[in-house]
C-alpha cells in the first residue's frame, strides 16, 4: 500500500488547494523548502493525518489563519495493486475535514502504529529535555514516542495502551490494592526490559554506520509499582537512563560529553531502531522533516545508505530546507526510478499573505501557469498572482537556457531577478524581431508592474480577476512567439 496522491486544503501554511502525485505506485517524496515554505506544514499535515485516526480533535484547529474557509482538510489517495496491476479492493481516498474522519479507519489505523514522523525537535528531546541529575532520562520518551506503538512480548499489548490501562486501574481501585493490578505491573516490567534490550541492539548496529567508534546504553533503575495509600495511591515509575561509550570512554553525561553530530546520530539510531521492531503493516511510511542539523555529509551519506538498506518497502517521504542535501539526495537517487521530487518556495501573495509555491516531479512553468487558471477558478486570486508570476519566471529562464541567452550572473541566485532574464531577452532579440512582437511586449510591460512584479506581492495591494485573467493570458501570448 502507497501513498499515490496528497491534497492539502487551507491547512496551516497552506492557503488554498495543494496538490502533489507521487505516480503509480507511489514514490518516496523528496521535498526542498524554503524557511517558511510550508515544509513543516506538510510534515504535520501527514503526522496528523494519521494520529487522527485515534483521537477525535477536529481539524479547524489547524485552519490557515489567513482563509476565511471551512473547508479545510487533508486527503490521501492509499492504493495498491496485485500482481496483474489490478487495484486492490482496500485502495481509496481517504479524507480528515470537517465532515470526514480517518477515525476508526482500520486501514489508516493500522498505518499509525507503524508509521515514523520524526523532526528536529524530536531528535532533541532525546538529549535535551528530559534531564535527571546531570543524565539524560528517557522513560516518558520511550513511553509516548518511541515505544508508543511498540507491543509487549509478554502482554501482546502496545506499552503505551498497557500503560493507560494500568493508569486506569489506579484510579478506579484506589481504596484497595488487587492482584490484577500487580499482575499487570509485573508483566509491563517483565516485557519492557526485554524491549529495551532489543531496541539498545538495533539502535547500536544503526549507531555504527554513522560512528564505529560510539555504542550507547539504556540503563534501566527501578520498576513500575504501586505506592502511596487510600486516595493518594499512585505509581512509581521506572527511569531509563542514556548513556554512551565513546573512543573507550564511557558517560552518562553525554550530552556534555559527545559533540552535536554523534547526539543527532544517537536519536536518530533510537527512533529508527524502534520502527524496525514494530510489525509490518500494510502501509509503512516514514517521514523525515530536517532530521540532519549538526550531521556531516559522510553522515549525511550514511542514513541514505540506511533508509535503503533497512527501511527498503517502507513510503519514505524526506524534507529539507538543505539545497545541498537535496541535490544529493537527488542525484543518487535518480537511476533507482523510486522517487518523485518537489520545491517548496516561500512566496508572498497580494495582501502580504504566505502563500507557499509547490513545484511538483518534473513540473515546469506550464504547470504553474495551469494552476494559476486553476486557482483563479476557484476565485483564490491570492494563489492565482503567485502562480502566474512564477510561470512568467519559469517561462523566461527557460527560453534564455533554450536560446543561450546571456544573463547577468549573481552568486546567489535567489538574488537572479525576472527583470534581468527580461532585459536580457529583449537585448538579445533586433529590432525587427521587437516590433514584431511589439503587442505581446507591451503587454507583458502593462501586467509586470500589477501582477508579474515581485514588488506586487509585498504590499497590501488587492488584484483584481480580470488584471490575473490578463497576466495569464499575455504569458500564454508570450510563449506563441517566443518559442
Amino acid at each position: 500500500m502507497r501513498i499515490e496522491r496528497i491534497e492539502i486544503k487551507d491547512f496551516r501554511g497552506f492557503p488554498g488547494i495543494y496538490e502533489l502525485k507521487l505516480g503509480r505506485p507511489g514514490h518516496n517524496l523528496l521535498v526542498y523548502g524554503e524557511n517558511g515554505s510550508g515544509k513543516s506544514s506538510l510534515f504535520q499535515a501527514l503526522r496528523l493525518f494519521f494520529a487522527s485516526s485515534e483521537f477525535t480533535g477536529s481539524i479547524q484547529e489547524y485552519r490557515n489563519e489567513f482563509t476565511k474557509s471551512d473547508e479545510v482538510l487533508v486527503k490521501l489517495e492509499l492504493v495498491d495493486y496485485d500482481g496483474q496491476g489490478n487495484r486492490d479492493p482496500a485502495s481509496g481516498t481517504f479524507e480528515w475535514s470537517p465532515t470526514a474522519s480517518p477515525h476508526g479507519q482500520p486501514l489508516i489505523q493500522e498505518a499509525n502504529k507503524t508509521k515514523g514522523c520524526l523532526d528536529y525537535r524530536a531528535l532533541l528531546e532525546t538529549h535535551y529535555v528530559h534531564r535527571d541529575e546531570g543524565k539524560v532520562e528517557l522513560f516518558k520518551l520511550l513511553e509516548t514516542v518511541v515505544l508508543g506503538h511498540v507491543e509487549n512480548p509478554i502482554s501482546k499489548k502496545a506499552f503505551r495502551t498497557e500503560l493507560a490501562e494500568i493508569r486506569d486501574m489506579v484510579r478506579k481501585d484506589w481504596r484497595t490494592w488487587s492482584e490484577a493490578l500487580d499482575s499487570r505491573s509485573r508483566n509491563f516490567n517483565k516485557g519492557f526490559e526485554n524491549v529495551l534490550d532489543t531496541v539498545e541492539q538495533k539502535a547500536n548496529e544503526l549507531l555504527t554506520r554513522f560512528f564505529p567508534d560510539t555504542q550507547i546504553h539504556l540503563k534501566p533503575t527501578g520498576a513500575l509499582a504501586r505506592s502511596g495509600t487510600g486516595r493518594n495511591k499512585g505509581l512509581i515509575f521506572p527511569k531509563v537512563h542514556l548513556a554512551a561509550t565513546s573512543f573507550g570512554l564511557h558517560r552518562d553525561d553525554l550530552h556534555h560529553f559527545l559533540n552535536e553530530a554523534r547526539l543527532s546520530a544517537i536519536a536518530i539510531s533510537l527512533y529508527l531502531a524502534s520502527l524496525l521492531i514494530v510489525p509490518a503493516s500494510r502501509l509503512r511510511l516514514l517521514v523525515l522533516d530536517d532530521l540532519l542539523i549538526g550531521i556531516d555529509m559522510s553522515n549525511r551519506i550514511a542514513l541514505l545508505n540506511i533508509l535503503r538498506e533497512e527501511f527498503n518497502g517502507w513510503q519514505i517521504i524526506l524534507l529539507t530546507h538543505d539545497r545541498v542535501w537535496y541535490e544529493t539526495v537527488r542525484m543518487s537517487t535518480l537511476y533507482e526510478k523510486t522517487w518523485w521530487y518537489a520545491a517548496l518556495h516561500a512566496e508572498t501573495s497580494a495582501g502580504g499573505v504566505p502563500t507557499p509555491l509547490w513545484r511538483g516531479h518534473e513540473e515546469g512553468w506550464i504547470d504553474n501557469l495551469d494552476r494559476a487558471r486553476q486557482h483563479l477558478a476557484n476565485h483564490d486570486d491570492r494563489a492565482a498572482g503567485v502562480y502566474a508570476r512564477a510561470a512568467f519566471e519559469g517561462k523566461l529562464k527557460s527560453y534564455c537556457e533554450k536560446k543561450s541567452v546571456a544573463v547577468q550572473f549573481k552568486n546567489d541566485p535567489a538574488k537572479m531577478t525576472t527583470e534581468m532574464f527580461w532585459t536580457a531577452i529583449k537585448g538579445k532579440l533586433t529590432g525587427p524581431e521587437l516590433a514584431e512582437i511589439k503587442k505581446q511586449v507591451d503587454d507583458i510591460e502593462i501586467y509586470r508592474k500589477i501582477v508579474l512584479n515581485p514588488l506586487s506581492h509585498e504590499h497590501p495591494t488587492t488584484l483584481t480577476t480580470t488584471e490575473i485573467q490578463g497576466a495569464i493570458t499575455a504569458i500564454d501570448a508570450l510563449d506563441q512567439v517566443l518559442k
